[in-house]
Parts: structure tokens; C-alpha cells; sequence
């Protein structure tokens, strides 16, 4: 009895470490075909979190240096789970953390359709801001009949050495005001900044969102207000 015992629990015991083994398995070869897949390991070699200098430069480049697990969605209808992300807002590329600890930046963008972490969904677009076209991550907010897309960025601000009498100024990397743009399905998104500029975007009397952001009292520069406003734009007809 004791002999047959022992060999139940002997097989239990294996099984458990030969699915644990195969969740490994499983995990380290997604992130080896993913790897291969969206081509992030050519091009800019991989570095250890910690190996670049960044000491001359006052602020970072990440809104949240931590990585996150999330999910990348490609144009081929393919998902790929649990890749730890983050957001280089500086440079405007996503960083993955690969299995030996090196960091790389994701390529292939144009065969991803989102990226879902940190509580946003990224999508990456070209957009319109200042008569100027530009290509980028954008954060998805709301998506109806028209999308509320926001642009997450940071710039470099260079030093000045001290003249003798104001002390030096070392060189930063600062956070610039978040923007915003719609995407009305035409055209690229382009950037807006008040009611009359969305309503020369949407190509209708601005009267009826006029009305509308002076009863809501409408901040453009607070979100949740901005979501206020799609809904209400989605609404009419």
C-alpha cells in the first residue's frame, strides 16, 4: 500500500514539473517567436537595464520606467500575451524586455495593429499637428464614430554653462502637454485645441458643440471632459 502510494504521489510530482516545465517552455518560446516575428532583434543592438550613463540629463525619458506585461495585436489577427513593454515618451518607441534581461525596441510597426499595457492601448498612426505630417504612438481614449487619440511626449531641453553670474543650467529631458486629436475616418487625425477648430475638423456649424462646451463648461485640456464631448458629438446626427 505504502509502495503504491509512493508511486502515485511520485507520478504527481513529475507531472507538475513537467507542466511547469512546459508553461516555461511555453512562455520563453512565445517570446523567442515573437521576437522573430515582429524583427525587433535586428537593427539597434539590446542593452541591460542600468548599462546606459544618463547622469549628464536631468529628468527621464519614460512617464513609467517599470515594464509591464500587455498585449501586442497585429494586422494578421495574431496575439501575443504577456510581453513586458514600455514607453520611451523621449524617443517615442516601445522597449520589450527580453528573456536574457536586454532591452529592445519593438520594430515592424506597421504589422501591429495595437499594443494594450499600463492601462493604455497604443496605437501607432501618422497624424497632422501645425500643417506638418508626423508618424507616432497614440494613446486610444474613446472610439465611436469618432476616435479620441492622445499624444504622450517628452523633449530635450539643452544646458547653459554658467556665465559667472547664473549658475550653469544642465541639459533635461521635461514632459510636454499632453495633445489631443480626432480621428474622424477620413484623413489623418489631426490635432485640436478648442470647439472651433473641431468643428472646422468635422466640416459642421460649430453652434451645437459651442453650446454644449459652454453648459458642460468644457476644459480642453482635461480628458474626462474631452470624453464628455465625443459622446455628446457621436450623438448628434
Amino acid at each position: 500500500m505504502k509502495t503504491r502510494i509512493f508511486i502515485l504521489t511520485s507520478i504527481m510530482i513529475s507531472a507538475a514539473f513537467m507542466g511547469y516545465s512546459q508553461d516555461n517552455l511555453y512562455f520563453n518560446r512565445s517570446l523567442q517567436d515573437f521576437a522573430s516575428k515582429m524583427q525587433i532583434s535586428s537593427g539597434t543592438p539590446g542593452y541591460r537595464a542600468g548599462d546606459r550613463d544618463d547622469s549628464a540629463v536631468e529628468g527621464s525619458e519614460y512617464f513609467n520606467g517599470n515594464f509591464a506585461n500587455g498585449e501586442i495585436y497585429t494586422i494578421e489577427k495574431e496575439v501575443f500575451t504577456d510581453i513586458p513593454m514600455r514607453y520611451n515618451a523621449y524617443h517615442g518607441q516601445i522597449e520589450i524586455m527580453m528573456p536574457d534581461q536586454t532591452i529592445r525596441i519593438l520594430g515592424n510597426i506597421d504589422n501591429i495593429e495595437r499594443i494594450v499595457f499600463d492601462s493604455s492601448t497604443y496605437v501607432y498612426r501618422s497624424f497632422a499637428i501645425g500643417g506638418k505630417m508626423i508618424a507616432g504612438f497614440l494613446v486610444q481614449i474613446c472610439k465611436g464614430k469618432n476616435q479620441l487619440l492622445r499624444r504622450d511626449y517628452k523633449v530635450f531641453m539643452a544646458g547653459k554653462p554658467s556665465d559667472g553670474i547664473v549658475n550653469e543650467i544642465p541639459p533635461k529631458i521635461v514632459d510636454r502637454p499632453a495633445e489631443y486629436y480626432i480621428d474622424t475616418g477620413t484623413g489623418l487625425p489631426k490635432n485640436f485645441r478648442s470647439s472651433r477648430e473641431l468643428s472646422d475638423i468635422l466640416g459642421r456649424s460649430s453652434q451645437e458643440i459651442n453650446s454644449f462646451v459652454k453648459k458642460e463648461k468644457i476644459n480642453f485640456k482635461k480628458e474626462k471632459d474631452l470624453v464628455k464631448l465625443f459622446l455628446y458629438i457621436d450623438s448628434l446626427n
